[in-house]
């Protein structure tokens, strides 16, 4: 009798998820990586009557295209995170590329698996985790290979061996001929013919293709080669885009600032990766490398659309093309020459917008366009609900099935979105970490410029942003920040910035107060990181961008850095890279690492009352200042020059050159020698009639490398000596201010100060510099 009541109730429950499967849709989702929405014929770009996608056009003529949606994080591994857990970065820790995608956290595999679907992903994975949510993965090993790639396929025993470096490392995987594009579509098209008929199928089908290095299959090759491919007008003139964070002050940063097309940047441009003669000139170097790069890129965008065009065929002969949910987008959107960048990244439109086209005739008006904004987070739940799910508490993204049955925004939907890169300068595309919002008629972006990771000590930052100078690439730790706004309206392709402009303040204002509201919404607080905080705190309500008159002494602050940057530049045109205001006191800092430390205390101190500006440059030894003074003190403009020699002058070397702390070593630079040079540089700097400030040679520790306990008084007593001569000048005595304060200096073996220690000096030079501004007041005031 026990059995005869289990068995209806079982035949019951099999047949009610029959039923329930009949109903629910087929999802395939079909991703490629950086296919961005310029390189479609649907979407109308300059790009569109070249038209490489005839087949994925078909989605949007029978389904609804999305004109509005928007990356979250424009980078491949965060923007598939997102789009895998309905979250933005910060909220799934995948911020950068060093992400990872945990089983637990693989939340829309999980999910469709409740709702009784066999899941898949073939394809580019790139979450380093394997994809084990899925019932079923065949996936690439990272980035892939565009020819004979290698796939890890779920259950699999078949190892292969995968080059690292100059070793071998065997790992699960099978190795398949043939382009990837090919290759990944054969795996789904098997896969396809032997799942399980029973049930629904949800499956993630993602290209490698179009991602640089834009490797297409040989069939391609004479595909568009006679072709002119249209160019952007921003490639050759970008106008006022921008900001001093991406061009720095008076455009200093232009050539580092965003991989390039053209020769622009030297470090990567898309010439040099397509071969270009690098010998010919720009505009003709920029129009040869754009029309390689362009075609190359639609070549494998090509191959792509006829690879998708292998799958509607298989599925049309099955009959399942009409009970399929299709999705074609792409991770996030592509530069492809505006503005003269490539790649991706930035917030601008060609990085940020993403291509969003579904086709599903029971659901969708065939020919429907829509403006509501959307971004990635919002396609996790949208297909939850298509698969009869309901949207998870954890997702932060939102559901658009409305949009999708109906072709309107339903009431109340989200008028705004947010997108951050984190990747601080990160590789050679070199991209100033930012975050903003967009509305439909309006962009506002800030670049807060520096990295989340803390890629140095707690005690060097942000109190002390000196450490940067002693670094082989200083813009990877701190660029400038600053605003941009764009109306989309009336300037669709962001030529000119509007931040701080008349007009503009209401429109500023309320974008500022969304932004606000959506970091908050996300728990976007930086709570995490004070250091960025701070710099969004110090800027937030800044009117205008303005060119910080040191920033860019800041980071070019070495010699070897300078000549790399600036090979040629004749000597008077280092201050010309500086803003210094004509209202304002200038005010020059000369010297060692000391000042180095506590220039940016002097500035606090000063605050507005004058333009502090430091030599860009470690002055090192007298002999330095000797050779570089045209350059150094630039026009010589300056009311007031703080200096300071002796620390490199009294170390002490061997006859070849290396640190010796030892009595027998000869100093650098010997006493009467150091006399004579400060005598001769005192000369110097009078010319340009400012006030003199000497400052004494600091506390030497023992043990210190090259160095000997009590030099320093030597130094400073021969200084005196010399100074006596010039009783106008003023005397900084920072020895005895650190001799006095031993708990600012660094221990045994270090000359330099804690930033407690690099604040007491810095103030010390503000006030002496203050007293000197108040007596010389009258030499703003006009003439009577």
């Amino acid at each position: 009798m026990f059995k005869i009541k289990v068995f209806p109730s079982l035949l019951v429950a099999v047949l009610t998820l029959a039923a329930f499967a009949k109903t629910q849709p087929n999802i395939l989702y079909i991703m490629s990586d950086d296919h961005t929405s310029q390189a479609f014929g649907v979407y109308g770009s300059r790009l569109a009557r070249l038209n490489p996608t005839p087949t994925i056009d078909r989605l949007a003529h029978e389904g609804i295209l999305f004109e509005n949606c928007f990356c979250t994080n424009s980078i491949c591994t965060p923007s598939r995170a997102c789009i895998m857990t309905g979250q933005y970065s910060q909220a799934n820790g995948v911020q950068d590329l060093n992400g990872r995608l945990k089983l637990e956290n693989q939340h829309l595999a999980h999910e469709m698996n409740k709702l009784g679907y066999e899941t898949a992903m073939i394809g580019k994975w790139h979450l380093k985790e394997a994809p084990e949510a899925f019932d079923y993965f065949n996936v690439l090993y990272g980035q892939g290979d565009y020819f004979d790639p290698i796939l890890y396929e779920k259950g699999s025993t078949e190892t292969v061996e995968i080059p690292r470096g100059k070793i071998k490392e065997t790992k699960p995987g099978h190795q398949y001929r043939g382009h990837s594009s090919d290759v990944i579509t054969d795996q789904t098209l098997k896969w396809l013919k032997n799942r399980d008929n029973s049930k629904p199928f949800f499956l993630m089908h993602h290209f490698k293709a179009p991602h640089d290095m834009f490797q297409f299959a040989p069939r391609y090759a004479d595909y568009l080669e006679a072709t002119e491919i249209p160019e952007p007008a921003s490639l050759y003139n970008n106008r006022n885009n921008g900001s001093v964070a991406t061009r720095g002050t008076h455009g200093v940063m232009i050539p580092h600032i965003g991989s390039s097309v053209s020769h622009r940047n030297q470090n990567r441009n898309m010439g040099q990766h397509m071969k270009i003669d690098q010998s010919i000139p720009d505009p003709e170097y920029t129009h040869l490398a754009y029309q390689e790069y362009l075609k190359r890129y639609l070549r494998c965008v090509k191959g792509v659309d006829d690879n998708v065009k292998r799958i509607f065929d298989y599925l049309e002969k099955e009959g399942l093309m009409d009970n399929t949910i299709i999705v074609y987008t792409g991770d996030q959107g592509f530069m492809l020459g505006e503005h003269d960048y490539i790649d991706k990244r930035w917030m601008y439109e060609g990085s940020m917008r993403m291509p969003f086209l579904v086709r599903y005739p029971d659901m969708i008006e065939a020919g429907t366009r829509t403006d509501a904004i959307i971004n990635n987070t919002d396609f996790a739940p949208t297909l939850l609900e298509l698969a009869g799910g309901d949207k998870p508490d954890y997702m932060q993204g939102n559901s658009f099935r409305e949009i999708l049955e109906t072709g309107k925004e339903p009431e109340g939907w989200q008028d705004a979105t947010y997108y951050r890169y984190w990747m601080h300068m990160a590789h050679a595309h070199a991209n100033p970490a930012h975050f903003g919002v967009r509305t439909k008629d309006y962009k506002l972006i800030f670049y807060y410029g520096c990295d989340y990771i803390k890629r140095f000590k707690d005690s060097d930052w942000p109190d002390n942003k000196s450490l940067p100078f002693t670094t082989k690439r200083p813009l990877e730790y701190w660029t400038p920040p600053a605003w941009e706004l764009y109306d989309l309206k009336n300037d669709p392709f962001e030529m000119n910035n509007l931040y701080g402009q008349a007009g503009y303040e209401t429109i500023t204002a309320s974008l500022k107060g969304r932004l606000k509201e959506l970091r908050k919404d996300l728990n976007e607080t930086d709570e995490d990181y004070p250091h960025i905080q701070r710099i969004i705190d110090q800027y937030w309500d800044l009117d205008q961008n303005i060119d910080a008159p040191i920033d860019m002494a800041k980071l070019y602050s070495e010699e070897r850095v300078w000549n790399a940057l600036y090979p040629g530049h004749h000597k008077s045109d280092l201050w010309r890279f500086v803003n210094r205001h004509p209202k304002t006191p200038n005010v020059l800092i000369m010297g060692n690492s000391i000042s180095i430390g506590y220039t940016e205390y002097v500035r606090k101190a000063l605050g507005r009352r004058a333009d502090v500006c430091r030599v860009p440059v470690n002055c090192a030894e007298t002999r330095k200042m000797l050779e570089n003074h045209e350059l150094w003190l630039g026009d010589g403009k300056w009311d007031v020059i703080h200096f300071n020699w002796g620390l490199h002058d009294l170390k002490r070397l061997t006859p070849e050159g290396k640190l010796d702390a030892t009595r027998q070593a000869d100093r650098l630079v010997p006493v009467k020698e150091y006399k004579d040079n400060l005598e001769k540089i005192i000369q110097i700097l009078k010319q340009t009639g400012a006030r003199l400030v000497f400052a004494t040679t600091t506390v030497i520790p023992s043990e210190a490398p090259g160095r000997i306990v009590g030099d320093e008084l030597i130094y400073n007593a021969a200084a005196m000596d010399v100074m006596k001569r010039h009783p106008e000048i003023i005397i900084d005595d920072q020895y005895t201010t650190m001799l006095n304060f031993p708990e600012g200096r660094k221990p045994l073996r270090d000359v330099h100060h804690f930033p407690w220690g690099q604040a007491k000096l810095g103030y010390q030079v503000g006030d002496v510099i203050r007293e000197i501004l108040k007596e010389e007041d009258k030499w703003r005031r006009p003439p009577q």
